[in-house]
């Protein structure tokens, strides 16, 4: 025991020399060492500690005792060396995850949160802490906090030779994202997150990216009213995706041809089915979003009509419904329209909004600042690229001898192997 204390003592200055003696060491460890050391200056023991801890049957006390350690060490950890040995900091982080979620998520968000700000080595690496955080959020349901690290587009993947990123780490952390986003209501970010998942190059499609889909084709029709199409590289797997998800190609036929019975109808073929994904609050939606388009195509046609006329053409019960689903969409800003219901009249009227106004300058002003801090991002990655030393050897080779082992797919979804040619973007396809 003294010994590894010893190292620890000596090293904590050196993370990488002394991750890498305590992987070869298999010191002996007791919780005890965790009183003579620091989680501040000492991580990497503290870590060592725990995750041979985590690795044993916890049971009683020993579960509370990991628990709270884990969380003095997330908030206190010093980065530099939690950054040396990110493997074994992110197994951490998993059982400490796989403990708390259905426990007490609510307080383990601001720990994991912390964790991944130690681990990532900016805001734009993704990291294996990313996907637990965002599934304890959720679960706690704090919006606020999924935000502030969500909102960050991600640019590189895993840290180079110190941290070479699962595709699994990967997709859990997209997806989660998704589902984040659809709590959110902020659907466009939602389907690009789902589409990240379908779209990872693999030879085999994967359960997530099957459930990626069926939440991407929900999330489409609930904001477009018609499917999005997905990028062209992601055209294999969506051959293998829509074999299996034949309901959903069902819902994307029913809704196209706006009749909310037809769509009814599917919906009750298999309602059993969409309940078991966990999909049918999102197909109820869509069933009411019809209905609201319906209603937005009356108000193109006609500058008033009747309550229940209204009712007839998009098939609700009767005018009481017709003036509830009217109501809340002008009080939502989806229509523009007046109710006399002493006639039970609805006049439709223009949108009277010129976009000329401070706010919407400064909606404007914003766009444009970010669509131009995106190119600059794109531009410096490009550049980034172009010069890699192990991009400019694999396309060499390939323009001379085509394409080679490097682009051979995993067969459970893993990403070609090629995207370690990005610097600080090695994924481990194991």
């Amino acid at each position: 025991m003294d010994s590894m204390v010893d190292m620890v003592h000596a090293l904590s200055n050196k993370p990488h020399v002394l991750a890498s003696e305590l992987n070869k060491a298999r010191c002996r460890v007791s919780p005890e060492m965790l009183k003579v050391m620091s989680p501040a200056e000492h991580s990497l023991g503290w870590l060592e500690v725990l995750h041979v801890m985590g690795n044993q049957m916890l049971a009683g006390n020993n579960v509370e005792f990991f628990v709270q350690e884990c969380n003095v060490l997330f908030l206190n950890c010093n980065a530099a060396q939690i950054q040396a040995s990110p493997a074994k900091f992110s197994e951490l982080v998993s059982k400490y995850t796989s403990i708390v979620v259905d426990v007490d998520a609510l307080s383990a968000v601001y720990p994991l949160k912390t964790a991944v700000e130690k681990l990532r080595r900016s805001p734009e690496h993704l990291t294996a802490v990313h996907a637990e955080f965002v599934k304890v959020a959720i679960k706690a349901r704090c919006s606020h906090v999924l935000r502030e690290i969500l909102d960050v587009d991600i640019c590189y993947l895993g840290d180079g030779d110190y941290h070479k990123l699962q595709i699994v780490s990967l997709l859990m952390y997209y997806f989660y994202g998704g589902v984040a986003y659809l709590s959110l209501k902020e659907y466009d970010r939602a389907m690009q997150f789902f589409s990240v998942v379908i779209s990872a190059p693999a030879e085999q499609v994967s359960a997530i990216m099957i459930e990626a889909y069926k939440k991407y084709v929900l999330t489409s029709l609930l904001h477009y009213g018609k499917l999005v199409d997905l990028p062209g590289y992601a055209s294999f797997a969506l051959r293998q995706i829509k074999v299996v998800t034949q309901p959903y190609q069902n819902l994307i036929t029913a809704y196209a041809t706006n009749d909310a019975e037809a769509f009814v109808t599917v919906v009750a073929k298999y309602h059993d089915k969409f309940k078991d994904d966990k999909n049918l609050g999102l197909v109820v939606l869509c069933h009411e979003a019809i209905t609201r388009r319906n209603i937005r195509r009356l108000t193109e046609m006609f500058l008033t009509m009747s309550l229940s006329a209204i009712a007839t053409r998009v098939n609700l019960a009767g005018p009481k419904e017709a003036e509830e689903a009217l109501v809340g969409m002008i009080n939502a800003g989806e229509i523009h329209a007046s109710i006399d219901q002493v006639t039970g009249t609805v006049s439709f009227h223009d949108d009277e909004e010129k976009y000329d106004t401070e706010a919407s300058l400064l909606a404007l002003h914003a766009r444009v600042e970010e669509t131009a801090s995106q190119h600059k991002k794109i531009m410096e990655l490009d550049a980034e690229l172009r010069t890699s030393a192990q991009y400019i050897k694999k396309t060499s080779t390939q323009g001379s001898e085509g394409a080679g082992a490097s682009d051979v797919y995993d067969p459970v979804g893993g990403m070609d192997g090629g995207f370690g040619g990005f610097s600080g973007m090695a994924l481990d396809r194991s």
